[in-house]
């Protein structure tokens, strides 16, 4: 997914062609149900990647889930158990802490980016609350 995020950002004519961007939300459609559905076999155990632990592949998750919620605001409509590992991992002290903070970038990519870059705002900007909402 990364990949395929990264060649639609960085493509120049990514809004003069909305289709480049209907390509990655396809994208979405078929990879975000893949994670949903390992997550579903972790949540038995508990909230996390794996179970009840928290490990570096939840802040992964919540980074992928960040980023894709900038192209479709609602591509976690149907995923209650990648949202709500989203949530759990903003609801973390020191994430809450830096999601507030001015040390969190405004835009996901930078000058040369041509998706959600200083210039030109994602579709949807995510707003983590920290009150186990989205």
């Amino acid at each position: 997914m990364r990949s395929k995020y990264s060649r639609m950002a960085y493509n120049k004519d990514v809004l003069a062609n909305p289709q480049l961007i209907q390509d990655y939300v396809n994208t979405q459609r078929t990879w975000l149900p893949f994670f949903e559905r390992l997550l579903s076999r972790s949540a038995v155990d508990g909230p996390y990647v794996a179970g009840k632990h928290l490990t570096f592949a939840d802040f992964l998750a919540f980074d992928m889930v960040d980023t894709n919620l900038r192209v479709d605001g609602q591509c976690l409509d149907n995923l209650p158990n990648l949202k709500a590992l989203a949530i759990k991992v903003s609801e973390l002290e020191g994430v809450a802490k830096y999601l507030s903070s001015s040390r969190r970038r405004v835009r996901a990519n930078g000058a040369s980016a041509a998706f959600d870059n200083p210039s030109n705002p994602p579709n949807f900007e995510p707003q983590w609350n920290n009150k186990g909402e989205l």
